[in-house]
């Protein structure tokens, strides 16, 4: 609701986020989903925490 209204946009001080910042999240998002994909295809939280989930 907040970033519909220009009212409450500006009770909040919101504003677009510029074209590096919007670069630098989905650089973030993919190392995440890459270090994710890691852990679960070689079920290292398993092994870390000393459990057989299979």
């Amino acid at each position: 609701m907040i970033s519909v209204s220009p009212t409450l946009q500006a009770v909040v001080e919101l504003e677009p986020l510029s074209g590096w910042l919007w670069g630098l999240i989905v650089l973030i998002v993919f190392l995440w989903v890459i270090l994710l994909r890691t852990f679960w295809g070689y079920r290292l939280l398993d092994r870390f925490l000393g459990v057989d989930l299979s």
